[in-house]
């Protein structure tokens, strides 16, 4: 089961919420009606929860900034080109 090591907004809460539910064999229909999301929201979240490092302090669920995002693609094409 996925749980948060910090307090957490409720859009996390919802996304791991969701995600329980998945795993305890709800339906993915049943969790998408309930919480007002669509099917392909949910399959971001399952997906990010199966795809992340269990033991490592990053979570799943939280949102990745575009900034961070954009500085880490910056940062390894500064690193190919001085390779």
């Amino acid at each position: 089961m996925a749980k948060p090591n910090e307090p957490c907004t409720d859009e996390e809460r919802k996304r791991i919420d969701a995600v329980n539910r998945y795993q305890m064999g709800e339906r993915p229909s049943k969790i998408c009606e309930n919480v007002g999301r669509s099917r392909v929201w949910l399959r971001k979240w399952i997906g990010r929860y199966d795809n992340s490092d269990k033991t490592s302090k990053k979570e799943w669920f939280r949102d990745e900034s575009e900034s961070n995002r954009r500085m880490f693609i910056e940062k390894q094409i500064r690193r190919w080109n001085n390779s």
